[in-house]
């Protein structure tokens, strides 16, 4: 038998991998280590629900240039982040950046449950986080569930990147 360690940044494109292969096969996860996410369950306000699922419309608002570097800098605190952030944004066009980023909040809107997860867990969250309610969330999941909550000082989103650039 394999042992899986199931690891991505469940917040929109990571999210939907893990927590299907959780959902789908229990046994097979022996860990979960949840980096800058947010948690399945009932921890979403009819308000929070109604503008995740306005994101693809209104992320086409902005000029594609300033939608990049404003995703960019909203998720990194150093250069070097934000120089990766737009590195892994850079091949998309501005509508399917869009499209993706609306079908992606939309799924997980969609599939989202309650979600027991029995196998050890860890909450990993940039300490300066700023994207949309991840440090509240977490703070409320480690709260409802006693899993540990780890907080990474320095990082704001996609902290473990922040960290490997160090």
């Amino acid at each position: 038998m394999r042992i899986v360690i199931c690891y991505s940044h469940w917040s929109v494109y990571g999210r939907f991998y893990r927590a299907g292969l959780y959902l789908s096969h229990p046994y097979l996860v022996k860990a979960f280590v949840a980096i800058d996410s947010t948690p399945y369950g009932d921890y979403y306000s009819t308000s929070d629900k109604w503008w995740l699922r306005q994101i693809e419309w209104m992320a086409k608002l902005f000029p594609e240039k300033l939608l990049k570097s404003s995703i960019a800098k909203q998720t990194a605190l150093t250069d070097a982040g934000r120089k990766n952030m737009a590195a892994m944004i850079a091949d998309y066009g501005k509508s399917e950046l869009c499209h993706l980023m609306g079908l992606n909040y939309t799924a997980f809107l969609d599939d989202n449950r309650e979600c027991d997860i029995l196998c050890p867990v860890l909450l990993i969250v940039g300490k300066k986080d700023k994207t949309g309610k991840v440090k509240v969330y977490n703070k409320e999941w480690a709260k409802c569930t006693g899993y540990p909550l780890v907080w990474i000082a320095g990082a704001a989103h996609n902290s473990n990147v922040i960290i490997l650039l160090w």
